[in-house]
């Protein structure tokens, strides 16, 4: 019974460790009031947190909708692409999810900067189309809004799309194996799927 739990613990005392403790000694830190020469000690000062939102609040909200933006535009991109190599790939399944993954084996500063040199202002991409009169002298990507977003969206892209390949490859293909409905069956027909009854969370038509 208490094998989990033992297959548990050592990660478990490692986010204690290096999670749980430090985010409790930076909340006591918060909290606290004085200065570098007299010193620190904990009073509780919980309005630091209502003078940080209301000084703040531009910037919070903007967190939450390039937050939600970026969300959104990641399920819009990775969940197609997951049903297709899923159902689609065959057996070049693992060849698609490593080119996905390709890139994030290099480190994310070496990608930043990299994507920072290639969408530069004049750099190869936009200062040729700007020299081409494709784009205005003007025109810029980075530093925007846009550039925000789709920087979450970029590198968070793997994150939904490797979870929601594997349900996929699994249990929502097992649907597609005939079996015994599980309500009375029709005469003729006692040998068809049941979606609805053996998998859940599909959809009938998914099968």
């Amino acid at each position: 019974m208490s094998a989990p739990y033992l297959l548990v613990l050592p990660g478990g005392l490692w986010l204690v460790a290096f999670f749980v403790i430090p985010m409790l000694v930076m909340l006591s830190i918060s909290v606290q009031t004085g200065n570098v020469v007299d010193g620190f000690r904990q009073t509780f000062n919980i309005s630091v947190y209502w003078d940080a939102i209301s000084t703040y609040d531009v910037q919070f909200v903007r967190s939450f909708v390039y937050g939600g933006l970026a969300t959104l535009a990641t399920i819009l991109l990775a969940y197609p692409m997951a049903y297709w190599i899923a159902f689609h790939a065959g057996e070049r399944k693992s060849t698609y999810l490593f080119l996905v993954l390709l890139p994030f084996f290099v480190s994310f500063v070496i990608r930043t900067v990299s994507w920072r040199f290639l969408l530069a202002d004049d750099g190869i991409v936009l200062g040729n189309l700007k020299d081409a009169g494709l784009l205005p002298e003007n025109f810029h990507v980075l530093a925007t809004s846009f550039a925000v977003v789709a920087g979450l969206t970029y590198n968070f892209f793997p994150f939904m799309l490797l979870p929601s390949t594997s349900p996929w490859s699994g249990s929502i293909r097992a649907c597609w194996r005939p079996r015994p409905t599980s309500t009375r069956p029709e005469r003729g027909r006692s040998g068809e799927s049941s979606c609805r009854f053996r998998c859940p969370g599909c959809s009938p038509a998914a099968c």
